[in-house]
């Protein structure tokens, strides 16, 4: 965590819970990582382990923060897509096992935690098409350039400017 001018600046890579589709079987999307990543199926199992300990790191961070006098606003910053509302529109992935390795199903709890409302935007990665949602007056922000040499691949890739008010 940093605190620069007001706003503080809280960090996690999320992981996966492999959860984010709760109608999709939880062994079945394990087993569609395992076979994508070529791992083993105590490594598969143990992302879980992290993905939770990634969510209660925030949730306990933006817990601490609410009180501190120097915290104005707060900025979440995820590798993974912090719920599945924020790609559950994208036909690519609906109904894939794909979709459940989008991200972090606790990372919604974090939320709960924010009881003076300094939460302002939640920036993350790991979706490849770009999303600039508010919801819950929490602005959610993700803006991929891709990887080269993929479908994904952005050839003309602009930064998005986040201005951060309170």
């Amino acid at each position: 965590m940093v605190i620069v001018n007001g706003v503080g600046f809280l960090a996690t890579n999320g992981w996966w819970t492999y959860d984010f589709d709760s109608n999709a079987d939880f062994e079945q999307s394990l087993d569609f990582v395992r076979g994508r990543y070529g791992m083993s199926e105590s490594a598969a199992r143990d992302i879980v382990g992290v993905a939770y300990r990634d969510a209660a790191y925030l949730m306990n961070s933006v817990k601490k923060l609410q009180t501190h006098h120097e915290v104005q606003a707060i900025v979440v910053i995820s590798h993974t897509v912090p719920g599945p509302w924020l790609a559950s529109h994208d036909l690519d992935l609906v109904d894939t096992w794909r979709f459940n390795t989008l991200g972090n199903i606790q990372m919604g709890r974090v939320l709960l935690e924010d009881t003076e409302n300094k939460i302002k935007t939640w920036c993350f990665g790991h979706y490849h098409k770009p999303v600039d949602r508010d919801y819950m007056n929490v602005r959610y922000v993700s803006n991929p350039r891709g990887r080269g040499d993929t479908p994904w691949c952005q050839l003309a890739y602009y930064p998005k400017r986040i201005t951060i008010n309170f």
